[in-house]
């Protein structure tokens, strides 16, 4: 279940490139957070991190800026960003590396035992291609195989970056998966995995007691929930700037 932390540009930027991974990745058994928090880091969080049986976990940093708002590339992958009338130094690879490493050596820690399932990084400049970049900076500019372009967002593509079988087809040989447990660890060091499982019926069932708060707000969540006359004409207005959030409160 994605973890949506920040609003703004990369939020849609984030939530655009998780589509992709959605489509690349939707006959799988995948599980895609947005902008999750580890349970004992405090630290950003990295924008999108995909844990599949097949390939592992996956930690995505996405840059959403055009290609003109980079001024340089400093040795080392550092990147002289120009936000409005300042610029800034951001090291995309360092950045998602260190992120990685994080859910890693989280995970590690729940499984108490040497790790085997695969840890990869990437950063995604959905709004840039490949091309554009070699002829702005040169072909021996800065641009490491982690680094994935505005091209690389169509399924096929991604499937064969990420080294994962197109499980759209019929294949007669099963396909090789990580550790349960391995995985269930991966899933905790982001905190209570309940949270993880598709349907709320596989949930395990909270221990509230009667007539508190949390039972009331338990008892409300399995409700039906509908929106009134003024709600559902703002849900279906059509909105230029942006998404807007409808609350929903109970009368």
């Amino acid at each position: 279940m994605p973890r949506i932390r920040r609003t703004g540009c990369n939020q849609r930027w984030a939530s655009c490139c998780g589509f992709s991974l959605i489509q690349a990745f939707d006959n799988s058994e995948s599980a895609l957070l947005v902008e999750p928090s580890l349970s004992r880091k405090t630290n950003r969080p990295p924008d999108v991190v995909l844990i599949d049986p097949e390939i592992g976990v996956s930690v995505v940093e996405v840059k959403a800026m055009a290609l003109n708002q980079i001024e340089s590339i400093e040795p080392g992958g550092v990147l002289l960003i120009r936000y409005q009338s300042s610029i800034r130094r951001r090291n995309a690879i360092a950045q998602v590396r260190t992120a990685m490493f994080d859910i890693k050596d989280a995970t590690a820690r729940a499984y108490a035992n040497d790790l085997s399932i695969p840890f990869k990084y990437w950063v995604i400049f959905p709004s840039i291609y490949r091309s554009e970049w070699q002829a702005r900076f040169g072909r021996e500019a800065y641009c490491p195989p982690e680094f994935l372009f505005a091209e690389n967002m169509e399924r096929q593509v991604l499937l064969r970056l990420f080294r994962a079988t197109d499980r759209s087809r019929d294949h007669s040989t099963p396909i090789r998966t990580c550790k349960i447990e391995e995985l269930q660890c991966v899933w905790t060091a982001f905190g209570d995995n309940s949270v993880l499982y598709l349907r709320a019926e596989h949930r395990p069932d909270r221990k509230v007691e009667e007539g508190t708060l949390g039972e009331l707000f338990d008892h409300q969540a399995t409700t039906l929930k509908t929106l009134s006359p003024d709600q559902q004409r703002l849900s279906e207005m059509h909105w230029d700037s942006g998404p807007r959030l409808v609350r929903w409160c109970r009368r």
